[in-house]
C-alpha cells in the first residue's frame, strides 16, 4: 500500500537495467552497460525554462548531470532537455533521457508531486506523540532538530488538538495526532534505491544497523514484534555501498531493502529522542503501511497500541 507515493527515479531506472546507488539525498550514481552517470536530482511538476535549466546547471559539480524527475515527459520537455548539454530527464510515465542514452516505456504516470513539504510539522507531531509530558518550544526543537521558530510555526499548523500549559506544549489526543500523521505524511523525500539479499532477516538487520537507521520491519521487531518481516527501510545521511555488503540491486517489487537518503532530516533527531535504536515508531509504522502485506493493517494497529500505551506512562 503506497499512500502519497512519489516518483522514485531509481525504481524507474532499475526496471531498465540500471544499477543505481544513492550518494546523497539529491544525488544518484547510475550504471548501465558502459554508461556511467552522476546525477543531481531535481523533482519538479514540469521541466523548467531553458534559462532556468542553464542556471541550475551552473550550480552542480563538474561532470554531474542536472536530472529532472517529473510525472510526465511531454514532447516539449524532451526537446528542451535534448537541446542543453549535461541535462537529463526521468519521468513517471516511463522515459529516461540521459546524455547519450534514451529509453522509453509506457506506464501509468504517478500524480504530480506536492509543493514544499513541512517536515517540521510532522516531526513535532511525532515528538508530541512520544510523551504526555509538556515541553517548551526549545525542548521540542532539540528533539526534532529544528529551530525554535520552526517549532512555533509547526505547532500552529497541526490540526489535531494540542495545547500549552505551565509545563509546556503537549496533547491530550495522541491518537488524533497519530491519524493525522498516517493520513497526510507524504514520505521522507530524498533518494531511494532498492536492494535484495538472500541472507536471513536477522543478518540483514545486523549488517545494516551499523550503517543506517532502520525502519519498517527492521524497526518493528524492536518496537512491537508481531508479523513475519517483509522489508527493511534503511535511512542514512550519506551513501553506503550495499553491494559490498552482499545486497544486489532490485526493483521495488523484488526488493527486501529500501535504502533512503531522506530530504526529511528530522528523522534522525526524532529517532534519537525516542531512544529505541531504530527509527521512531510513528515513522516505522508509516513505513510498514507503505510496504503493505496482508497483515500490514494489523501490524500497524499493534504498533499504535504500543506507542499510545507508552505515551500514557
Amino acid at each position: 500500500m503506497r499512500m502519497g507515493a512519489e516518483i522514485e527515479p531509481a525504481d524507474v531506472m532499475t526496471a531498465f537495467g540500471f544499477r543505481v546507488h544513492s550518494t546523497a539525498s539529491n544525488r544518484l550514481h547510475a550504471v548501465r552497460d558502459d554508461h556511467h552517470f552522476d546525477m543531481r536530482i531535481f523533482r519538479m511538476n514540469r521541466v523548467p525554462s531553458p534559462s532556468k535549466i542553464r542556471a541550475l546547471r551552473d550550480t552542480v559539480d563538474p561532470g554531474e548531470i542536472v536530472t529532472f524527475v517529473v510525472p510526465k515527459a511531454t514532447a516539449r520537455a524532451q526537446e528542451v532537455v535534448a537541446d542543453i548539454p549535461g541535462v537529463g530527464l526521468v519521468s513517471g510515465d516511463g522515459l529516461i533521457f540521459l546524455p547519450g542514452l534514451t529509453l522509453i516505456d509506457t506506464i501509468e504516470p504517478l500524480p504530480k508531486p506536492r509543493g514544499r513539504v513541512p517536515w517540521g510539522t510532522y516531526a513535532v507531531i511525532r515528538a508530541l506523540i512520544r510523551t504526555k509530558q509538556g515541553r517548551s518550544q526549545s525542548a521540542l526543537a532539540r528533539e526534532t532538530g529544528l529551530t525554535q521558530g520552526a517549532v512555533s510555526m509547526a505547532l500552529s499548523k497541526i490540526a489535531a488538538e494540542h495545547h500549552r500549559d505551565v509545563d509546556g506544549w503537549s496533547t491530550i489526543s495522541p491518537s488524533e495526532l497519530w491519524d493525522e500523521f498516517m493520513e497526510t505524511y507524504p514520505g521522507p523525500g530524498g533518494t531511494r534505491t532498492f536492494w535484495y539479499s538472500m541472507a536471513p532477516f536477522n543478518e540483514q538487520v545486523r549488517v545494516l544497523r551499523k550503517r543506517a537507521l532502520l525502519s519498517a520491519d527492521g524497526a518493528a521487531d524492536l518496537i512491537a514484534p508481531w508479523r513475519t518481516p517483509v522489508k527493511i527501510v534503511a535511512y542514512a545521511a550519506e551513501g553506503v555501498s550495499l553491494e559490498k555488503l552482499g545486497f544486489s540491486p532490485a526493483t521495488r517489487e523484488e526488493s527486501n531493502v529500501e535504502f533512503v537518503i531522506p530530504a526529511d532530516r528530522t528523522i534522525f533527531a526524532t529517532a534519537e529522542s525516542w531512544g529505541l535504536g531504530c527509527a521512531d515508531p510513528v515513522l516505522a509504522a508509516w513505513d510498514v503501511l507503505q510496504i503493505g502485506g496482508n497483515d500490514a493493517e494489523e501490524a500497524l494497529e499493534i504498533i499504535r497500541r504500543t506507542v499510545l500505551k507508552r505515551w500514557g506512562t
